[in-house]
């Protein structure tokens, strides 16, 4: 019976022993930072593999840090272990912007006075649209044009197109006519078109357009007259006493190269009474040809005087020419318009 006392003790004593030394083996293992091979050879099967350890706390602070991007306008302060943002920086606001003064604000809401640089301007630039798109001068009472200016500049007052006709287009004309003559004196030779037409109210007119190259060799076309022919009758005398006196006002009598004219009777009577070097118009020669050796033959005739009632009928019926662009779009033609002949 004490035999197996004793060795009972022993046994005990030695696992103890052994469990105490997997113990010690077991911690060595957790306090490594990586598993050597010290942890590997481990006498008891059961400490071979070391256990998984569990993560370190970490605060809201550095996760905040750790997942979110940091911004250019902030700067967050994470050496605090608190779970607080500790700082955000911003940028500083801008103090370049200056409240109004009490004459700033109601100079807006002040009206323009004629003398205004801005409404002297304004003024200047709807003449200058009148001159250049050939507008008539009652467009500044148009209330269209006028809704339109008191959109775009309130405080703004249009003037009158009495104003415009007498003041603002005259002042306009002695400056472009200034300059046309500043630019016609450097000018060695110039060439003259020459025109004349009666208006739908019986006012007969007469246009003359100069020709000539710059110094830098850049050609130049500007239209001298287009003004109501003064006299009564358009005979030859009449015709050069006008067409002298344009050229000397504008300059050009003594540089004059030649001119050209249309085929009438009257103009080339001039043009031999004023002994000016002409030649006629192309476009107007060859209409006369057409119409001396090709319209004045019978079959010719009865031919165009056909198309000429033809083009009559849908000219005075919309109902016809609706259906003709019904007709055009079936067939697949183009929709072209058809011109009745103005014989001149």
């Amino acid at each position: 019976m004490l035999k197996h006392l004793k060795t009972f003790h022993k046994s005990k004593i030695k696992n103890q022993k052994h469990d105490k030394a997997s113990v010690i083996d077991l911690n060595i293992c957790e306090d490594s930072s990586t598993a050597g091979p010290s942890c590997k050879s481990s006498p008891n099967p059961a400490f071979e593999t070391p256990m998984p350890r569990e993560p370190r706390s970490t605060t809201l602070a550095s996760a905040f840090t750790s997942l979110s991007p940091k911004s250019e306008g902030a700067e967050i302060n994470t050496r605090s272990s608190s779970s607080t943002i500790s700082s955000i920086k911003m940028k500083p606001r801008s103090s370049s912007t200056k409240q109004p003064t009490i004459h700033q604000v109601f100079a807006k809401i002040r009206p323009l006075t004629c003398t205004d640089p801005k409404a002297i301007k304004i003024t200047r630039l709807i003449a200058e649209m009148i001159c250049t798109d050939n507008q008539p001068v009652s467009i500044v009472e148009n209330p269209g044009f006028k809704r339109l200016l008191q959109f775009l500049e309130p405080r703004y007052t249009i003037p009158s197109k009495k104003y415009f006709s007498t003041i603002e287009i005259p002042s306009i004309y002695q400056k472009v006519s200034s300059k046309i003559q500043f630019l016609a004196k450097k000018a060695n030779h110039v060439s003259i078109t020459t025109d004349m037409w009666s208006s739908t109210a019986n006012v007969d007119y007469m246009s003359r357009t100069a020709h000539f190259f710059t110094e830098d060799m850049k050609q130049i076309h500007i239209c001298l007259d287009m003004v109501p022919f003064p006299y009564e009758s358009h005979t030859a005398t009449n015709l050069v006493n006008f067409m002298n006196e344009s050229l000397e006002r504008w300059g050009l009598l003594e540089k004059l190269n030649i001119v050209v004219r249309d085929n009438a009777r009257n103009i080339v009577s001039a043009m031999e009474v004023g002994k000016f070097t002409n030649i006629p118009f192309l476009a107007h020669t060859l209409q006369l040809v057409v119409k001396d050796g090709c319209l004045d033959n019978e079959r010719i005739s009865l031919l165009t005087a056909t198309c000429r009632r033809i083009v009559g009928h849908f000219k005075h019926l919309v109902k016809s020419y609706k259906l003709l662009r019904q007709y055009q779009e079936i067939l697949g033609l183009p929709k072209q318009s058809i011109i009745q002949d103005e014989p001149t």
